[in-house]
């Protein structure tokens, strides 16, 4: 019987000891709960699409630090310190977000813009379109010709009542259109336009970008990659004066350029914009 009494304590004990241990583990779990749920830094767009002259704005999400924005063709699209982005000219670029060491990239495709996509005018009458940002020869063509003709640099002839779409190609490939209505000449409206300011002048400035500079000439994008370079020279130099005597070490020493510098910045840029205007009539047309 004291044999078999002290088998049942022994397994009480032991369930309370299993039972004591999984209460002091489960602390642990829950504390680790948070952090597997944090979520990774993410960019607001990897690829946009915009016309010359739009902006929109990047974000990176759940970044912590400071974010330095660039841009790998500043001709086709900028960035500024806030991470706006603006279109410049057709063509494509990245704009990169550093944080840290992780780098996030946003591919931004710039098309033409063109000066109206759509235009209603009477049979007989004619008007210009223009490309603003455009690269390369400008090839335009017209759906209906019976309706509306357009010769190669843009202008537009309305022939009869009827729709038509006039299309703009650089290299083949489609970067803008309009959409044209021609009425009838009797019905059409005859436009009263007055030249009113659409934005006012104003400045953007292009912030400078920080790199490192070599005493030997040499410039480097981070503070790492300049270390790596000093450090390899260090290591050339072992290797060079392996079995010289110090004076012969030091001789050597000083033929050769120095590895030594600091951070630096390039120069803001101030891009100048001019006031846009446009000519309203009070039908609501523009042009």
């Amino acid at each position: 019987m004291r044999s078999t009494h002290n088998s049942v304590e022994r397994a009480g004990r032991a369930a309370l000891a299993t039972l004591v241990a999984c209460a002091l583990a489960a602390p642990a779990a829950v504390l680790a709960a948070p952090g597997e749920a944090h979520a990774a830094p993410k960019i607001s767009a990897k690829s946009k699409t915009l016309a010359a002259g739009k902006s929109f704005a990047l974000k990176v999400k759940g970044a912590k630090g400071k974010i330095k924005w660039s841009s790998t063709n500043r001709k086709v699209a900028t960035v500024t310190s806030k991470g706006k982005v603006t279109a410049r000219k057709m063509g494509t670029a990245k704009i990169r977000a550093k944080v840290g060491k992780r780098t996030y990239t946003c591919k931004v495709k710039v098309n033409p813009r063109i000066s109206a996509s759509r235009k209603t005018v009477a049979a007989g009458k004619s008007f210009a379109l223009k490309l603003a940002g455009a690269s390369g020869k400008v090839k335009w063509s017209s759906t209906n010709k019976k309706v509306v003709t357009v010769t190669s640099k843009g202008k537009v002839k309305a022939k009869k009542a009827g729709t038509a779409t006039v299309t703009a190609r650089i290299g083949g490939k489609r970067v803008a259109s309009c959409k044209v209505t021609v009425r009838k000449g009797a019905s059409a409206h005859v436009h009263s336009w007055k030249k009113v300011l659409v934005r006012e002048a104003w400045e953007e400035e292009i912030p400078g970008e920080y790199y490192y500079q070599c005493a030997c000439g040499k410039q480097f994008d981070t503070g790492s990659e300049w270390s790596a370079h000093n450090e390899q020279m260090l290591l050339d130099f072992a290797d060079a004066t392996t079995g010289m005597s110090k004076e012969e070490a030091d001789k050597l020493a000083a033929t050769l350029p120095k590895h030594n510098g600091a951070s630096k910045r390039k120069p803001s840029e101030i891009i100048h914009h001019p006031a846009e205007y446009a000519y309203k009539c009070n039908c609501g047309a523009v042009k």
